[in-house]
């Protein structure tokens, strides 16, 4: 038994013996002060866009009496649209916790903004003579 936990002993303290591979570089991140202003304009597009979809997607479940019911299907379809502007984040290789709080940023700020658009239309046809 000895020389079995001896070879075990040896063979797990060795180098490895596959070659080394070098491994590419990370691309490296950039602040959104680097950005162009045609990068930054591509950004506010893509959030435009999703506030967009929101709304669009709001309008489809009009008939639905619970606001949070008609946002989290709107936010459900718009989901693409979020994952787009993730991916044009990382595509203009911005640091990835800017990145993420963007986008997270975007998708708060329209679905604050689509609530209170629901819950004032819906209190609107409420007063509305029937």
């Amino acid at each position: 038994m000895k020389p079995a936990l001896l070879l075990i002993t040896l063979l797990w303290a060795m180098p490895s013996l596959a070659p080394a591979t070098e491994s590419a570089a990370p691309a490296e991140t950039r602040l959104p002060d680097a950005l162009s202003d045609a990068e930054r304009a591509d950004m506010v597009t893509a959030a435009n866009a999703y506030s967009e979809c929101l709304i669009t997607e709001a309008t489809r479940h009009d008939d639905e009496p619970d606001p949070r019911v008609i946002a989290d299907a709107a936010m459900g379809a718009c989901d693409e649209r979020l994952q787009a502007l993730g991916s044009l984040l990382t595509a203009l290789r911005l640091d990835p916790g800017y990145a993420e709080g963007f986008r997270r940023q975007t998708r708060d700020r329209a679905a604050r903004s689509l609530l209170g658009l629901i819950m004032q239309v819906q209190g609107q046809k409420q007063l509305a003579p029937q």
